[in-house]
């Protein structure tokens, strides 16, 4: 094998909008571990799996309501991700951070202990594969940031030095990917923000850039004749909408010569878990570059909201811990209205 495959974000955890009936409270019961059944030979067949686990993993404890165990999930998943063979997780996102410092410690030192690889540190954000005798260093960043205001334990916002650095000492490497959470939510094009940080992160020496963060696909494109794949979607979650449903995983063989990338296209079902839809196909790579602007990203930032909206009416009696889910949505609507004003200058201050 020389085969490394790339999915994107693995929410094993329910929403706020969904607390009670999402991805967490369907598949606890079943221990996790048939979520990627449908992917699960595919995942056999590489030497590598790399997820972005955009979720906490800690304690049940049956008295939590929406602000103690939404975006959560417990210890059993990290069996799952073993089963599986998803054997490389990133913890660099906006949601390893939600429950504090030592709560991430925790489910980094389950993760370690596991044998799961763990990259996005902010002490050490990569890992170095070996792949048939070769090299290759993947490096977990975030350009998203926490919502607590406690210091962060994932690589935040990485500088092109500190990037220029990470080269320079992982310079025996054969090749280097960048795995990065950037860009806004459900926008189906990069924003300029991403364009101007995979020029710096390909400028520094690296040789790909994998991204995730938008939960929906995004094209790939070559920057600085580097293959950059913007978003790769969500992979496991349980938003409804189709267009947040579609993805696909990339797969990386590497040969020294030229590494050549593939994709296999995939569907998440309705309770949250991945699909096969193809056969893998060559990537393609376009090189008339196309970016969102903020219009777009307000435009869909209305639609999701009205959706979401929508949910919580149509579904308000399947809500768990009804009282504390009430306070959460009031003090979620209180902080969009506080920061609408900034919104507009940094729409990633709300996501």
């Amino acid at each position: 094998m020389n085969r490394i495959l790339f999915c994107g974000d693995l929410i094993v955890g329910d929403q706020p909008v969904l607390f009670g009936f999402g991805l967490d409270s369907i598949w606890s019961k079943r221990g996790y571990c048939s979520i990627f059944e449908e992917v699960k030979e595919k995942f056999e067949e590489a030497d590598y799996v790399v997820g972005n686990l955009e979720c906490v993993v800690k304690e049940r404890n049956v008295s939590d309501g929406v602000s103690e165990w939404s975006m959560c999930c417990d210890r059993n998943l990290i069996n799952a991700l073993v089963t599986n063979h998803i054997n490389v997780v990133s913890v660099a996102n906006n949601h390893t951070m939600d429950y504090g410092i030592e709560c991430f410690d925790a489910m980094v030192k389950l993760l370690v202990e596991s044998g799961t690889k763990v990259i996005g540190l902010r002490e050490k954000p990569y890992e170095i594969l070996d792949v048939e005798g070769k090299k290759i260093a993947l490096i977990g960043a975030s350009y998203v940031g926490k919502y607590n205001k406690e210091k962060t334990g994932f690589f935040y916002s990485p500088t092109k030095e500190e990037w220029k650095n990470l080269v320079k000492d992982l310079a025996d490497c054969d090749y280097k990917i960048a795995y990065v959470h950037w860009g806004n939510a459900f926008i189906s094009l990069p924003t300029q923000d991403q364009l101007d940080q995979a020029k710096e992160i390909t400028e520094s020496g690296i040789d790909c850039i994998i991204g995730h963060h938008p939960h929906i696909l995004q094209p790939s494109y070559l920057v600085n004749d580097k293959p950059v794949v913007f978003s790769l979607g969500n992979f496991v979650s349980d938003y409804w909408q189709e267009r947040l449903r579609k993805t696909n995983y990339v797969e990386l063989q590497y040969q020294p010569e030229k590494p050549k990338f593939y994709t296999n296209a995939c569907m998440i079902n309705k309770e949250g878990a991945p699909t096969l839809l193809s056969n893998v196909t060559e990537m393609v790579c376009a090189t008339d570059l196309k970016t969102s602007d903020k219009k777009v990203v307000f435009k869909n930032r209305k639609i999701m909201r009205r959706e979401y909206l929508i949910r919580v009416i149509s579904n308000f009696w399947r809500y768990k811990k009804k009282s504390k889910f009430i306070k959460w949505a009031w003090d979620r609507a209180v902080y969009i209205v506080k920061y609408q004003r900034q919104e507009k200058e940094n729409p990633n201050i709300l996501y």
